[in-house]
Protein backbone atom coordinates (compact mmCIF):
# COMPACT_ATOMS: atom_id res chain seq x y z
CA UNK A 1 0.00 0.00 0.00
CA UNK A 2 2.88 2.40 0.73
CA UNK A 3 4.06 2.30 -2.89
CA UNK A 4 0.80 3.67 -4.31
CA UNK A 5 1.28 7.19 -2.87
CA UNK A 6 2.90 10.14 -4.62
CA UNK A 7 5.99 11.86 -3.19
CA UNK A 8 5.13 14.18 -0.32
CA UNK A 9 2.37 11.91 0.97
CA UNK A 10 3.50 9.86 3.93
CA UNK A 11 1.76 7.08 5.77
CA UNK A 12 2.03 5.30 9.08
CA UNK A 13 0.85 1.71 9.47
CA UNK A 14 0.10 -0.09 12.72
CA UNK A 15 -1.92 -3.33 12.80
CA UNK A 16 -5.11 -2.52 10.83
CA UNK A 17 -4.66 1.24 11.16
CA UNK A 18 -3.35 3.59 8.45
CA UNK A 19 -2.65 7.30 8.68
CA UNK A 20 -2.01 9.45 5.62
CA UNK A 21 -0.42 12.83 6.14
CA UNK A 22 1.45 15.63 4.43
CA UNK A 23 2.28 19.30 4.82
CA UNK A 24 -0.65 21.36 3.55
CA UNK A 25 0.14 24.95 2.64
CA UNK A 26 -1.97 25.41 -0.50
CA UNK A 27 -5.06 23.97 -2.14
CA UNK A 28 -2.72 21.99 -4.44
CA UNK A 29 -1.49 20.15 -1.34
CA UNK A 30 -5.13 19.42 -0.43
CA UNK A 31 -5.75 18.02 -3.90
CA UNK A 32 -2.63 15.87 -3.62
CA UNK A 33 -3.86 14.42 -0.33
CA UNK A 34 -7.30 13.78 -1.85
CA UNK A 35 -5.60 11.97 -4.76
CA UNK A 36 -3.75 9.81 -2.21
CA UNK A 37 -7.06 8.95 -0.53
CA UNK A 38 -8.50 7.99 -3.94
CA UNK A 39 -5.38 5.91 -4.71
CA UNK A 40 -5.82 4.12 -1.38
CA UNK A 41 -9.46 3.43 -2.22
CA UNK A 42 -8.49 1.97 -5.62
CA UNK A 43 -5.73 -0.14 -4.03
CA UNK A 44 -8.22 -1.55 -1.52
CA UNK A 45 -10.72 -2.37 -4.27
CA UNK A 46 -8.02 -4.19 -6.28
CA UNK A 47 -7.27 -6.40 -3.25
CA UNK A 48 -10.95 -6.88 -2.31
CA UNK A 49 -10.55 -4.86 0.88
CA UNK A 50 -13.31 -2.58 2.07
CA UNK A 51 -12.91 0.74 3.85
CA UNK A 52 -15.43 2.07 6.34
CA UNK A 53 -15.65 5.87 5.90
CA UNK A 54 -17.52 6.21 9.21
CA UNK A 55 -14.38 5.00 10.99
CA UNK A 56 -12.15 7.46 9.11
CA UNK A 57 -11.56 11.08 10.01
CA UNK A 58 -9.51 14.17 9.23
CA UNK A 59 -7.49 16.22 11.69
CA UNK A 60 -5.63 19.35 10.62
CA UNK A 61 -2.70 19.87 12.99
CA UNK A 62 -1.64 23.51 12.87
CA UNK A 63 -0.42 26.49 14.86
CA UNK A 64 -1.71 29.13 12.47
CA UNK A 65 -4.77 31.33 12.86
CA UNK A 66 -6.27 30.26 9.53
CA UNK A 67 -5.09 26.85 8.36
CA UNK A 68 -5.87 25.57 4.87
CA UNK A 69 -9.05 23.52 5.34
CA UNK A 70 -10.45 21.17 2.71
CA UNK A 71 -13.27 18.61 2.76
CA UNK A 72 -11.87 15.19 1.89
CA UNK A 73 -13.97 12.26 0.70
CA UNK A 74 -13.65 8.49 0.74
CA UNK A 75 -15.99 6.03 -1.00
CA UNK A 76 -18.34 8.89 -1.94
CA UNK A 77 -18.68 10.15 1.65
CA UNK A 78 -17.11 13.22 3.18
CA UNK A 79 -14.79 12.41 6.05
CA UNK A 80 -15.64 13.95 9.42
CA UNK A 81 -13.26 16.55 10.76
CA UNK A 82 -12.14 16.23 14.39
CA UNK A 83 -10.64 18.77 16.78
CA UNK A 84 -8.79 16.07 18.71
CA UNK A 85 -8.03 12.39 18.26
CA UNK A 86 -6.73 9.58 20.43
CA UNK A 87 -3.90 7.64 18.83
CA UNK A 88 -2.27 4.73 20.66
CA UNK A 89 -3.66 6.08 23.94
CA UNK A 90 -2.45 9.65 23.48
CA UNK A 91 -5.02 12.44 23.02
CA UNK A 92 -3.76 14.93 20.41
CA UNK A 93 -5.49 18.24 19.73
CA UNK A 94 -5.16 20.33 16.57
CA UNK A 95 -2.54 22.61 18.16
CA UNK A 96 -0.55 19.64 19.54
CA UNK A 97 -0.63 21.07 23.08
CA UNK A 98 -1.51 17.70 24.69
CA UNK A 99 -3.33 19.61 27.47
CA UNK A 100 -6.39 17.36 27.14
CA UNK A 101 -4.18 14.28 27.42
CA UNK A 102 -2.43 15.66 30.50
CA UNK A 103 -5.81 16.47 32.11
CA UNK A 104 -7.05 12.92 31.40
CA UNK A 105 -3.95 11.27 32.85
CA UNK A 106 -3.93 13.52 35.93
CA UNK A 107 -7.66 12.90 36.44
CA UNK A 108 -7.22 9.12 36.31
CA UNK A 109 -4.32 9.36 38.78
CA UNK A 110 -6.37 11.50 41.18
CA UNK A 111 -9.32 9.08 41.00
CA UNK A 112 -7.00 6.15 41.74
CA UNK A 113 -5.47 8.02 44.68
CA UNK A 114 -8.94 8.91 45.99
CA UNK A 115 -9.96 5.25 45.72
CA UNK A 116 -6.90 4.23 47.74
CA UNK A 117 -7.56 6.87 50.40
CA UNK A 118 -11.23 5.89 50.78
CA UNK A 119 -10.54 2.17 50.98
CA UNK A 120 -7.43 2.13 53.17
CA UNK A 121 -8.48 4.41 56.05
CA UNK A 122 -8.37 1.49 58.48
CA UNK A 123 -4.89 0.33 57.41
CA UNK A 124 -2.21 0.73 60.06
CA UNK A 125 0.71 -0.98 58.34
CA UNK A 126 2.59 1.75 56.43
CA UNK A 127 4.43 -0.85 54.33
CA UNK A 128 1.11 -2.14 53.01
CA UNK A 129 0.01 1.42 52.19
CA UNK A 130 3.27 2.11 50.33
CA UNK A 131 2.95 -1.18 48.45
CA UNK A 132 -0.61 -0.32 47.36
CA UNK A 133 0.41 3.21 46.38
CA UNK A 134 3.25 1.96 44.18
CA UNK A 135 1.20 -0.83 42.57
Amino acid sequence: VVRCFHPGIRCLLFADDLKLFCHVNTMLDCESLQRAICDLEEWCISYSLFLNPSKCSIVTFHRTVQPVIHDYSLCGSYLRRLEDITDLGVLCDVKLTFSGHIENVAGRAMRALGFLKRNTRAFTDTRALVLLYKA
